[in-house]
């Protein structure tokens, strides 16, 4: 099977686990993502496409994939798809345990960061305010999918630095730790002049 067609297997079974069911009610509801009426904006619908709670495996290499209830290595999580930057595209599948939102799984490897298309929206820096970072999916879901969340330093750094405006974390000890995963990617970035035909002959 090609990675087109597991990636679209994939988003198959999401759609088919992401049912209101008991688990699911009770879990949007004590984190406060239950909609209050139908008029309010859903930013799961509109920014994750959907939120299953349902069962995993986790793998050795950060991935994941869908398990059966009674597989003894299950356990109970929530599962987003992941947008690119343009908030339509669907590039990943994200997932962490309900016990534990802080142990974040990609099941593809591909979604740098949540929200990405927030980076660049002027609507981020509206009088002159920060781009929030947050460092769990669920802590972005419960602010209405508004800042980002990182997943892959390496690349989601590269995204920042285009940043139009200022970045905070949660705290100052996660804002320190996103300027200094900024400020290593710069750091790697050597600039050199070509050697000129004349310093050639002078060595």
């Amino acid at each position: 099977m090609t990675i087109a067609l597991e990636f679209m297997a994939a988003r198959a079974q999401l759609y088919a686990r992401a049912q209101p069911h008991n688990a699911y009610l009770a879990y949007v509801r004590a984190n406060g993502l239950a909609l209050k009426s139908l008029a309010d904006a859903d930013p799961i619908r509109d920014y994750c496409g959907c939120m299953a709670v349902t069962t995993i495996r986790p793998l050795r290499d950060g991935g994941f994939e869908f398990a059966p209830v009674n597989d003894e290595k299950a356990v109970v999580a929530a599962v987003i798809e992941a947008y690119a930057s343009d908030c339509e595209t669907v590039s990943d599948l994200v997932a962490w345990p309900v016990a534990d939102p802080t142990r974040v799984r990609r099941m593809f490897g591909r979604a740098d960061c949540l929200g990405a298309w927030n980076i660049a929206s002027a609507a981020s820096y509206v009088l002159d305010s920060p781009l929030m970072a947050f460092r769990k999916p669920l802590g972005w879901l419960q602010a209405g999918c508004r800042g980002v969340v990182v997943l892959d330093p390496a690349i989601a750094a590269r995204r920042l630095l285009d940043a139009a405006g200022k970045i905070s974390g949660e705290d100052r000890e996660h804002s320190q730790e996103l300027g200094a995963m900024i400020a290593g990617l710069v750091e790697r970035v050597q600039i050199v002049a070509p050697i000129q035909i004349e310093e050639r002959e002078a060595a």
